[in-house]
């Protein structure tokens, strides 16, 4: 699944848990990365979802920056709440990634001492293990 996709169904997760908060930003993220689908013409492929998140970020940031000087607090702590809530989505993403390019790692591994005298590197007990906490439901978010 790419992260456009996991952004969408993270969308309608926080659309369900009502969360106002994660939902504005979402939005908000979402609209960002449908104008760049429409500027390219074509899907966005991972990077250039980080891109857009990133951008989203910045300008978050440099509002905050007039906020400031305006002296207008209260905008100030609302932008400052959806650039965590957009780095949390992005902790989130990037863990997984993590997990999944380890246990991709994993099979190549697998792969290669299958049917060979190196089998005592990995006992099919510590495979086994490995597969049910890898494949475990945060590998599906």
């Amino acid at each position: 699944m790419n992260l456009y996709d996991k952004m969408k169904r993270d969308l309608i997760q926080a659309m369900k848990d009502k969360d106002k908060d994660r939902l504005t930003v979402l939005r908000l993220v979402k609209g960002a990365m449908q104008l760049e689908k429409i500027n390219l013409k074509r899907e966005l492929n991972d990077d250039e979802v980080i891109a857009v998140i990133a951008k989203q970020i910045k300008m978050r940031n440099d509002s905050i920056a007039e906020f400031t000087k305006a002296n207008r607090n209260d905008l100030v702590r609302q932008y400052q709440k959806e650039i965590e809530e957009v780095l949390k989505e992005l902790e989130q993403i990037h863990f997984i990634n993590i997990i999944k390019k380890d246990y991709e790692n994993f099979l190549d591994f697998k792969k290669k001492i299958k049917g060979k005298h190196h089998k005592e590197f990995l006992k099919e007990e510590e495979v086994e293990n490995y597969l049910k906490m890898v494949q475990s439901p945060i590998m599906h978010k």
